[in-house]
């Protein structure tokens, strides 16, 4: 009996070797495939433009993944672009096949020491698979991603890898692409970029929230100075151009000249479908760019007054009560700023109604008949609710005895608006606000 057993443990030990082995065979001979053309076509996506009501650019984005981009030839790209590119990412571009065993196994033992991931470990090739198919980050697509390596390596010259690589590169603030990133952060093509710009660039695709020009800009600067340093190393660069790149100064286009409006573009994406991103072209807005450059200055201005008193942020909406439309939206002091959480859009956080309701209440009370010279007892008030009695108090601590409707609007009592609401019925108001367009109230 023991001797059938450890039989049959033999035989299910060579069986999964051979089934191993097959695979292995099996995957080798698949990178022999040629990659698939359609996937590598060099062409410029189609953007959607975002417009004022003037018909002011606010934002151009790509109508399927948020982003914008410009595919380019290599020959509008400078030697020196190629060249940082590859000391920053990839030193071994130009002698393995696709993977680059010595770094893999240099960042496993680094994430292992440091137990956490500090260290990639991914060549160009490799990077290129990751921007075309958006593998998840797991062991099982990260073997996947190294068999497309090689398989491109074996349809592809170096040089149209770099090209591929170059044109898909995330580059932060949904902008993809060599072309795309010049002329944002410079406001130039790609062809015209220095030495210095071309190192600052290439230090963004290894984490572009990370290294985002707008808010860690010493930090992208730093990197930088490595990746020269890399480039005078390696031979890519003489002495003296390496000296003139790092004393040369990098001045990137202020944010507020690329991203106009950035809450509001970004409300407007999110209220269209994938497939409504991919057939629009153009988006005429309701927001007015001039009254909304008015009202980011003032915010600015009344944060920056109110800093001793420990505020450090703000949002704005300004709507026209006649027709609904949106004239303008600040959701935050700074929309890059990671110290206020300044891409979070305060406008439309969800937050507790408070005195914003007192306007509601006060005017379904005029609709019943009452008038802004109406008495109303700011007294001590118990009222029974599903949860127990509940004793509204205002924000002095204080009451105030009769006081007029005008009065309890302007001074915001918190009691004389409880008991209005008590008696003009919560079912009512809660009507009327909902007639109003505000759903999030139960």
């Amino acid at each position: 009996m023991i001797k059938k057993i450890g039989r049959a443990k033999k035989i299910f030990i060579f069986s999964s070797c051979l089934i191993i082995a097959g695979a292995a065979v099996s995957a080798w001979l698949w990178t022999f495939i040629p990659f698939p053309g359609e996937l590598l076509n060099l062409r410029s996506k189609i953007s959607l433009r975002i417009l004022d009501r003037n018909g002011i650019l606010l934002r151009e984005v790509l109508s399927d993944d948020s982003g914008k981009g410009q595919w380019v030839g290599l020959d509008r790209i400078p030697a020196h672009m190629i060249n940082a590119s590859v000391a920053a990412e990839d030193a071994r571009f130009y002698s393995h096949a696709g993977i680059d065993f010595l770094a893999t196994i240099r960042a496993v033992m680094q994430n292992a020491s440091k137990r956490r991931i500090v260290s990639g470990g991914s060549t160009i090739t490799q990077q290129v698979m990751r921007n075309i198919f958006h593998f998840p980050r797991d062991l099982p697509h990260k073997a996947l991603e190294a068999l497309y390596a090689i398989r491109l390596e074996r349809s592809l010259k170096k040089e149209e890898i770099v090209a591929q690589y170059l044109n898909l590169a995330p580059y932060g603030n949904q902008v993809y692409g060599i072309e795309a990133a010049s002329r944002l952060y410079f406001q130039k093509p790609a062809f015209y970029l220095s030495l210095a710009e071309c190192c600052f660039l290439a230090a963004i695709p290894k984490s572009p929230v990370e290294f985002n020009p707008y808010s860690n800009f010493k930090r992208t600067k730093n990197r930088q100075r490595e990746i020269l340093s890399r480039m005078y190393e390696k031979g890519f660069v003489d002495r003296d151009s390496f000296k003139r790149a790092i004393k040369e100064r990098v001045n990137i286009v202020p944010p507020e000249k690329c991203f106009r409006a950035p809450h509001f573009c970004e409300w407007v994406l999110s209220q269209l479908s994938a497939e409504q991103k991919q057939g629009i072209k153009t988006i005429v807005t309701s927001l007015d760019y001039y009254i909304q450059k008015e009202v980011e200055g003032f915010t600015a201005q009344q944060i920056k007054t109110l800093k001793d008193q420990g505020v450090t942020n703000g949002a704005v909406t300004v709507i026209d009560n006649r027709t609904g439309e949106i004239i303008a939206m600040v959701g935050s002091a700074d929309f890059f700023s990671r110290f206020i959480g300044g891409q979070v859009n305060g406008v439309l956080a969800l937050r507790q109604p408070g005195s914003t309701l007192k306007p509601f209440t006060y005017g379904l009370a005029l609709e019943s008949g009452m008038t802004p010279a109406s008495i109303i007892p700011d007294i001590p008030t118990f009222l029974q609710t599903a949860n127990g009695k509940f004793a509204p108090e205002n924000y002095d601590k204080k009451y105030h005895g009769p006081v007029r409707m005008r009065t309890a609007l302007s001074c915001s009592y918190n009691v004389p608006a409880v008991r209005t609401a008590d008696r003009i019925g919560i079912n009512a108001l809660l009507e009327k606000i909902k007639g109003r367009r505000i759903q999030k109230l139960k």
